[in-house]
Parts: structure tokens; sequence; C-alpha cells
């Protein structure tokens, strides 16, 4: 499971990246896909976090 979203992850980035790139350059379309990567950081660190302290209030 974990290494097919492993390979959508990086689709999804490579594809970002292909779509960005013509408009507004390498160095460009590198940098959205950064800040894209980091949004799905943040963003699953905030579902990790949320999911622990439902956790801990079901267990309690």
């Amino acid at each position: 499971m974990q290494q097919v979203a492993n390979g959508a992850g990086v689709a999804l980035l490579g594809g970002l990246y292909f779509v960005a790139q013509p408009a507004i350059g390498d160095g460009g379309a590198f940098t959205v896909c950064l800040l894209g990567s980091v949004i799905a950081l943040l963003a699953s660190a905030i579902l990790l976090a949320r999911m622990s302290r439902i956790t801990a209030r079901v267990a309690a």
C-alpha cells in the first residue's frame, strides 16, 4: 500500500511540474512542486495529530 501511495505522489508532483514548467520555467515549476510537497506534509502532520487525539479520547 505504501508503494502505491508513493507512486501516486510521484505521479502527482511530476504532472504538476510538467504543467507548470512551460508557463513559469524550471525554477518556478520546482518551487511549485516543493510547495506542494510542504502542503502535503503539513496536512499529514495535522491529520495525524488529530487522529491521535481522537484515539486517545476513545481509549479513555
